[in-house]
């Protein structure tokens, strides 16, 4: 079993291409260039910058390759700098996430989905989780980190740290406060 890859936890370029709205002109000249994976697209270039001086620029200006011209259509210069732009950064913080994460162990890995490959999608990992298992897991994970056992008192993050809340007396902060105090506190509770 081969171990994973960080390209095989990243979006189809297709995919990616779709969701930025790219049209066939941008798709063709992607092709052209030879950038036929996302990791492809990611590394291109160091930074956006770049990006745009060596792939969008060209574009732009009309460029031959292989015997076909690739240029933008007449007033959608801001359009088609935008979608590739968006497909550059999308393209690099995707690499950035994938590569950052330990690799697991091929002993780890789990089974394979019993989904078709043509439907599933890999996780983009800044969205949320769409089953329910993975919600669990990331709701039991909170309450841990949320609520001690020994103590039983809150616990909130501040500054990186762990800090337990102090329970405060409660002080009005307004004129319907103090009423609706003093109401209760007057009402027998039965």
């Amino acid at each position: 079993m081969a171990l994973p890859t960080v390209a095989a936890s990243m979006v189809q370029l297709d995919d990616l291409l779709a969701a930025a709205g790219a049209n066939d002109s941008i798709k063709n000249y992607i092709t052209a260039r030879k950038i036929t994976t996302t990791p492809t697209l990611a590394l291109i270039a160091k930074d956006v910058e770049r990006f745009t001086t060596h792939i969008i620029h060209p574009y732009i200006t009309g460029i031959r390759i292989d015997g076909t011209d690739h240029k933008v259509e007449d007033g959608q210069d801001d359009v088609a700098t935008a979608v590739m732009t968006h497909l550059f950064v999308e393209a690099t913080r995707q690499w950035t996430a994938a590569s950052s994460s330990p690799v697991p162990a091929p002993a780890a890995l789990p089974a394979p989905a019993a989904t078709p490959p043509s439907t599933a999608t890999p996780a983009i990992p800044d969205r949320p989780p769409k089953t329910f298992s993975a919600w669990n897991q990331q709701v039991n994970i909170y309450e841990e980190r949320s609520t001690s056992a020994a103590s039983s008192k809150a616990l909130r993050l501040e500054h990186g740290l762990l800090l337990q809340e102090e329970p405060t007396e409660w002080v009005p902060k307004g004129l319907f406060s103090t009423i609706d105090g003093a109401n209760a506190a007057r009402r027998p509770t039965s």
